[in-house]
């Protein structure tokens, strides 16, 4: 059997174990734990629509002031509705102020369409100075302009490019004072990018703690 044949083989036998089940091997490869407080902790937070299934939330182990989780929801069946059923995320909560103000990061599209975007939200558009390559690939919205330009220096925009390069669907990005989360939409929780949807919010985390000092 052809490594592509092999590769296609082994994610159709993974896709007829119940999802909860690949969702535990998932953590247990990843070296994270079943977070006993995560399932109340991400309703409080989350906007999730009514009837939305919840999946066991799980937690990486890391420094005591900062706790991620990795999570995903299947939204319910609705034919008239245009969004995705499945959104897998990742949700960062820290102890400290790493961002001055709220903002959010998505991929870009067309201008006039993202300038209304961010008109619909009360926000305006944040462009990176002198980097034009990353203002055509990412879209950056806040109130308050300034105080997130200056965090848009080299480290962070590297991982805002990657994150909104990462799945198919455009994933949202939103940065609060002290949380990250970072969702992916999809016609199937995203178990094969989850472990980068972790990855890059805790890079994330890092870059803008380092350009916040």
């Amino acid at each position: 059997m052809t490594g592509k044949l092999s590769a296609m083989f082994f994610r159709f036998w993974r896709r007829r174990k119940p999802l909860e089940k690949r969702w535990l091997e998932l953590a247990k490869g990843l070296g994270l734990g079943r977070a006993d407080d995560g399932e109340i902790l991400l309703q409080e937070l989350l906007d999730l629509p009514a009837g939305a299934k919840l999946g066991p939330v799980l937690e990486s182990a890391g420094a005591p002031t900062v706790r991620a989780y990795l999570f995903y929801y299947i939204r319910p069946t609705n034919e008239r509705s245009r969004q995705l059923p499945c959104v897998t995320g990742c949700l960062l909560v820290s102890q400290e102020k790493f961002s001055p103000v709220s903002w959010r990061a998505v991929r870009k599209v067309h201008n006039v369409i993202s300038s209304l975007q961010a008109s619909a939200t009360g926000g305006q558009i944040v462009l990176a100075p002198d980097d034009a390559e990353f203002n055509e690939t990412v879209t950056v919205v806040a109130r308050e302009e300034q105080a997130v330009v200056g965090l848009l220096g080299p480290a962070v925009r590297r991982v805002l490019e990657r994150i909104v390069g990462r799945v198919e669907a455009p994933p949202l990005l939103t940065v609060a004072e002290e949380r990250i989360l970072l969702t992916a939409p999809g016609q199937e929780v995203e178990l094969d990018a989850a472990e980068f949807i972790l990855s890059d919010v805790l890079s994330l985390y890092a870059a803008l703690t380092a350009q916040s000092r």
